[in-house]
């Protein structure tokens, strides 16, 4: 009866030692499923960064064009169909005596 039991104890350690392994190679495989998910996650936010600053790009340099005087001045007279007014035409206001303040302010 000695050895059957010896031979009890002896499957019972293999069948834990065969149940650790097991459980150590599926820790394994889902870290290995986690390593790859955040490589995706990473990979799409690379993108997502790249893709925002050529938008920023783009958008820097519409803001410069937009404010260049002669791109302002060239929409004025093409699209808006402006001219500069006639220098004869021009009144200069004087104002005499000092700036009077506005009305209907709290006093």
């Amino acid at each position: 009866m000695n050895l059957m039991g010896s031979e009890r104890s002896v499957s019972w350690v293999v069948a834990l030692v065969v149940g650790v392994v097991a459980l150590a190679s599926l820790l394994h495989v889902w870290v290995h499923l986690q390593v790859i998910a955040i490589g995706y996650d990473i990979s799409r936010e690379t993108k997502a960064r790249h893709d925002l600053s050529e938008l920023n790009q783009r958008l820097s340099l519409e803001v410069r064009t937009r404010m260049d005087l002669s791109v302002i001045e060239r929409a004025a007279r093409e699209q808006l169909k402006m001219a500069p007014p006639d220098p004869r035409g021009i009144r200069v206001l004087v104002l005499n005596g000092p700036p009077r303040p506005a009305q209907g302010g709290s006093r």
